[in-house]
C-alpha cells in the first residue's frame, strides 16, 4: 500500500513520518524540505501533480494551517482534492474539533482549520475520504510543548510545588487530551477497515472539566496541595465544544491504559 503524507515534519506528522516508514509504505511530502524518500510540497504554492507521477492508495492531509493564509488554506486543500479525485486516491484529512460550527469562529485558525472540511465534504464523494476530527494531542516526549503549552505548564507547576495561575472561567472550560499513541491507532484503523465519513476521533472518558483536569495531575505529585496552591487569574480562557466521541471508531481501538498513564509518562520526562 503507497500511502502520500502530506506535512510529515510538525509535532503529529512526525510521529506518523516514523511510523509508517518502519512499515515501509509511506512516501511522504512536506514544505520546502527534501530528503531521500520525500517530496518537497510548499502547501499553498505548489500542485502534487507536478511534483509527483507516482500513483499512491491514500493520501494523509496533515498540513497544519496555522502560518497560511485563508487563500493559502483553500488553495491547498483545492489541490489535494483535485489530486485524489484524479488518481483514485483515499483521502485522509487531519482535521480538528476547532472546525466544528460551534468552535469556528472563535479565532482565526480555527476557521482555517474549517474551511478543508467545508470544501472535502462538497467536492468529494463521500466514499473516498475520511475526516478525522482530533482534540489537543500530546506526548510524552514533550514535542507537543508548543501546540499543548498548558497541559506542560501544569505538568511543570505541579512537579516543582509551584502555585497554579489558571484563568478565572476554568470551571466552565473542558479540555480532551488526546496521547498521539492512539491517534495514530485511529488513523491505522480508518486505514485497515476502510472506514469513510467524518469522525470525532476521541474518547469521551478522557475529556475533563479544568477543575478535574487539575485534580488528577496534582495527584503526581503527592507533596502537592491543589486547594492551597492554585491562584485563579482574571483571564478567560477559550472554553471549546467537545462532541461525543464516533463510537464506530474509538470504540474499536484497544486502550490498553487510561489518560493517566499517559500523563504519567509525560510528567516524568519534564
Amino acid at each position: 500500500m503507497n500511502i502520500l503524507l502530506i506535512g510529515g515534519t510538525g509535532f503529529l506528522g512526525s510521529y506518523l513520518n516514523q511510523y509508517f516508514s518502519e512499515k515501509n509504505h509511506l512516501d511522504f511530502t512536506y514544505a520546502n524540505q527534501l530528503n531521500k524518500n520525500g517530496i518537497k510540497y510548499s502547501a499553498g504554492k505548489d500542485l502534487l501533480s507536478e511534483v509527483t507521477s507516482k500513483k499512491y492508495d491514500i493520501v494523509i492531509n496533515n498540513i497544519n494551517p496555522l502560518n497560511l493564509s485563508y487563500i493559502q488554506t483553500l488553495q491547498c486543500i483545492e489541490d489535494v482534492v483535485s489530486f485524489c479525485n484524479h488518481s483514485g486516491a483515499k483521502l485522509i484529512h487531519i482535521s480538528s474539533i476547532s472546525a466544528l460550527l460551534e468552535n469556528r469562529f472563535s479565532n482565526c485558525y480555527n476557521l482555517k482549520k474549517a474551511i478543508p472540511e467545508d470544501y472535502i465534504q462538497t467536492e468529494m464523494n463521500s466514499d473516498n475520504y475520511s475526516i478525522l476530527r482530533f482534540t489537543q494531542l500530546f506526548d510524552a516526549k514533550g514535542l507537543s510543548r508548543k501546540s499543548q503549552a498548558g497541559l506542560y505548564y501544569l505538568l511543570k507547576e505541579i512537579k516543582s510545588g509551584n502555585p497554579i495561575t489558571i484563568f478565572s472561567n476554568n470551571k466552565v472550560c473542558y479540555r480532551n487530551y488526546m496521547p498521539v499513541e492512539l491517534a495514530i491507532s485511529i488513523i491505522e484503523e480508518i486505514i485497515s477497515k476502510k472506514m469513510t465519513g467524518v469522525f470525532n476521533a476521541h474518547l469521551d472518558v478522557f475529556t475533563l472539566s479544568f477543575d478535574e483536569l487539575i485534580r488528577q495531575l496534582t495527584s503526581l505529585n503527592k507533596n502537592y496541595s491543589s486547594k492551597e496552591l492554585i491562584v485563579v487569574g482574571e483571564k478567560e480562557g477559550l472554553p471549546y465544544y467537545i462532541p461525543k466521541q464516533s463510537n464506530e471508531l474509538v470504540l474499536k481501538i484497544n486502550r490498553q491504559h487510561d489518560l493517566m498513564y499517559y500523563f504519567t509518562n509525560a510528567y516524568n520526562l519534564i
